[in-house]
């Protein structure tokens, strides 16, 4: 998968325990929060079936267009556009 760095409309607000956590895992990986908690997102998209992730999307075709969760979902099932996306 390839990453992009993008301006951020929406940034989540994670817990106190959450950002404990991620500055643990931030010293392990030594990098900063900010990339570590980008490779833990991108690394759960490869532990679940991309197909299920885009059968769940509630984005709209233009965001699936760019999505790397659809990259994955056409090169292991050869379809380019979701069926909740017709």
């Amino acid at each position: 998968m390839h990453t992009t760095s993008l301006s951020r409309g929406y940034s989540p607000q994670l817990s106190r325990d959450a950002i404990y956590v991620l500055r643990r895992l931030a010293w392990f990986y030594r990098q900063p929060m900010t990339k570590t908690l980008d490779q833990l997102v991108l690394n759960a998209v490869q532990q679940i079936d991309a197909l299920d992730i885009c059968q769940s999307c509630k984005g709209t075709i233009n965001q699936c267009k760019k999505c790397i969760i659809r990259e994955e979902v056409a090169t292991h099932q050869g379809s380019t556009t979701p069926s909740n996306h017709k």
